[in-house]
């Protein structure tokens, strides 16, 4: 078992592999990596020799942030000729565009460059993405939705059977795989629900019922658990006064709960 294991998804310009230009020679465990750079900070190197005392890699055990051209040297009372050049991870689009709360989990969805992948924290601990070897159920958990097209997703919604997770072109469910079951990061599971796509425009939740603005933003959908069929289904509720919608785009919404809960839009 090792200590945790630390992990950034959203740093900017982490190193994210090092590559051994030269093995050297007589270079032991214990021998340590210097990074020195400008502007990037972190970052924790791990050196591993061989039976020959040759470097034979490095484990990253902080990829650090915001470097921009690092140099690798190592310190060692005997080792020479060692050589190790860095590999830096992307410089943007690494935030995510939507946030919530899951199971005393924080959870993260979207970002420009992983449009469909979704980052939750260990629980209970809303900044800590650290995670284990061998895998352990209160672990940081990164997935992705899996499916024939790649669509941004957009909103994220805590309900009692899953988080309701609603994209440019439909809607998934993760959950634990089973009624009640906590996520973790063997069992998490992510399943299509609806194939009607959401806008930009934040949800309402009444009750048990997510209404939301359908991708182009010309109608509103509802999407509800149906029991019978064990997923969410929903209908343009918008589909008997289209005539106020028709030419029109929708730009906010909002939900009066009291006196006579009206959705206004």
């Amino acid at each position: 078992k090792t200590p945790p294991i630390h992990r950034d998804p959203f740093a900017v310009r982490p190193i994210t592999s090092v590559t051994v230009v030269s093995a050297g020679t007589n270079y032991f465990l214990g021998d340590t990596i210097n990074v020195t750079d400008a502007t990037g900070s972190g970052a924790v190197l791990t050196l591993v020799t061989s039976d020959t005392n040759t470097i034979l890699s490095v484990i990253i055990e902080n990829g650090g942030r915001d470097y921009t051209s690092p140099n690798l040297t190592i310190t060692s009372a005997a080792g020479v000729g060692g050589v190790l050049t860095a590999t830096l991870g992307p410089s943007e689009g690494t935030w995510p565009s939507t946030v919530c709360y899951f199971q005393q989990r924080k959870c993260f969805g979207g970002s420009d460059n992983l449009p469909q992948a979704i980052w939750m924290t260990k629980p209970g601990s809303f900044n800590d993405m650290d995670i284990s070897n061998p895998s352990r159920n209160d672990d940081a958990i990164t997935i992705s939705l899996v499916s024939t097209q790649v669509n941004e997703i957009r909103h994220m919604i805590p309900m009692p059977s899953g988080l309701i997770v609603l994209t440019s072109y439909g809607a998934w469910q993760v959950s634990g795989g089973q009624q009640n079951s906590p996520v973790t990061p063997t069992n998490v599971t992510a399943q299509a629900q609806a194939y009607s796509g959401s806008s930009h425009i934040p949800p309402v939740v009444v009750n048990y019922n997510i209404i939301y603005v359908q991708d182009k933003n010309a109608a509103v959908r509802d999407l509800t658990y149906n029991f019978f069929t064990n997923i969410y289904t929903g209908t343009d509720v918008t589909i008997l006064s289209s005539h106020l919608f028709f030419g029109y785009q929708l730009v906010s919404m909002c939900y009066a709960e009291e006196p006579f809960k009206i959705i206004w839009a």
